[in-house]
């Protein structure tokens, strides 16, 4: 599997938050709580898991107060802030099973996997593309680009 390339500033965004090239965790408790809440666990969403699971990453705001923006990848906490009915909605929406995997400014927007890895940005229904990928959606979110609107 290729590597993703970040932009140099993502990058150093991301090792601030303690990522490193490689870096991998253990997600068992992920995938025992999310299957048990009813999540489906796909493997697209356990190695991006493994990566950058349990990162607080905070990043400059580069097109909109406020100044600074957060990306939580602790899915647990995630699972509990997001409304399981909007992620199934937004599952049937776009004729794919999602799991929640993170979210962005303090759990007001769900970031959500499908099993193609496609990565979304659910913010209270309304649901936009971030990224083919896990990685590009951080790549996305923390570049400040404009996600496009899907509903």
């Amino acid at each position: 599997m290729q590597m993703y390339t970040f932009s140099e500033h993502t990058e150093l965004i991301l090792r601030g938050a303690g990522w490193e090239p490689e870096r991998r965790i253990d997600t068992t408790s992920f995938r025992r709580y999310l299957v048990g809440q009813g999540y489906p666990y796909h493997e697209a969403v356990d190695r991006f898991l493994q990566e950058f699971g349990n990162l607080h990453i905070s990043y400059p705001r580069l097109n909109a107060p406020p100044n600074r923006g957060d990306i939580d990848i602790y899915p647990l906490d995630a699972a509990e802030a997001a409304w399981f009915e909007n992620v199934w909605m937004s599952s049937q929406e776009i004729g794919k099973s999602l799991c929640v995997v993170g979210s962005v400014d303090q759990a007001v927007v769900d970031l959500l996997m499908a099993e193609d890895a496609y990565t979304y940005a659910d913010y209270s229904g309304i649901l936009y593309l971030a990224g083919v990928s896990g990685e590009e959606a951080l790549e996305n979110i923390i570049s400040g680009k404009k996600l496009p609107r899907l509903n």
